[in-house]
C-alpha cells in the first residue's frame, strides 16, 4: 500500500510540474497538495520536494507572501547542504529583490548562486530568470544583468532557444549585455568632469 501511494504521490506530483511550466499554477496547486497528501500520509521525504515545488508555484503566480513561507519553512527545516534548501535561498532572493529587502538578497544570493555550477535542471535557470526579472521590476539593473547572465548560460547549456532569447530581451531592456562585468565606474565620468571645467571657464 506504502509503495502504491508513492507511485501515486509521484505521478500527481509530475502533473503539478507540468501545470506549473504551462502556467496553469492554480492547478499546479492542487496537483502538489494531492501529493503532499499522501507523502505526509507514509512519511515519505519526497514531501520536501513537493513543498519546494509549491514555494516555485508560488513564486511564479506571483503569491510572494506564500512563497516566502513555503522556502523559508523548508530552509528551517532541511540540512544547509542539501540541494532543495539551496533552491530555496533562490525562491527567497526573487522575494527579497520584490521587497528590495538588498541586504538579505544579498545573504541568500551568496547561497544560491554557486548552484548553477552543480545543477542544470530547468527550475535553475527558472529561479535566476525570475530573480532577475524581479530585480529589473525594483530598478537594480546591476543585480539584475547577473541574475540574467546566470539565467542565461544554464537555458544555453540546456539548449533551450526560446528561453535565451527572453533572457537576452530582458537584458537589453535594462541597457547591458550577456556577460559583460559588473561594479565598474562609468566610463562617461571622466567626460563629464572635462565638460564641466569647459563651461567654468566659458
Amino acid at each position: 500500500l506504502t509503495g502504491f501511494r508513492s507511485m501515486i504521490g509521484n505521478g500527481k506530483n509530475a502533473l503539478g510540474d507540468l501545470e506549473r511550466y504551462a502556467g496553469r499554477y492554480r492547478d499546479a496547486e492542487d496537483r502538489y497538495k494531492d501529493a503532499l497528501r499522501l507523502f505526509e500520509a507514509i512519511g515519505s521525504g519526497k514531501r520536501h520536494t513537493v513543498r519546494l515545488n509549491m514555494a516555485m508555484n508560488a513564486l511564479g503566480r506571483g503569491s510572494l507572501p506564500r512563497a516566502r513561507e513555503l522556502a523559508q519553512a523548508l530552509v528551517d527545516e532541511l540540512p544547509a547542504v542539501d540541494p532543495r534548501a539551496v533552491v530555496c535561498h533562490g525562491v527567497l532572493c526573487a522575494v527579497c529583490a520584490h521587497d528590495e529587502a538588498w541586504p538579505e538578497y544579498d545573504g541568500h544570493w551568496k547561497i544560491f548562486q554557486p548552484l548553477k555550477h552543480e545543477n542544470v535542471e530547468a527550475d535553475i535557470p527558472l529561479v535566476f530568470e525570475m530573480i532577475g526579472d524581479h530585480a529589473r521590476a525594483r530598478g537594480d539593473n546591476e543585480r539584475a544583468a547577473e541574475a540574467y547572465d546566470d539565467a542565461l548560460e544554464l537555458w544555453q547549456s540546456l539548449k533551450r532557444d526560446d528561453r535565451v532569447a527572453n533572457v537576452r530581451k530582458a537584458l537589453g531592456r535594462i541597457g547591458t549585455v550577456p556577460h559583460m562585468k559588473r561594479r565598474k565606474p562609468p566610463k562617461s565620468a571622466a567626460p563629464k568632469e572635462r565638460t564641466r571645467a569647459t563651461t567654468t571657464n566659458e
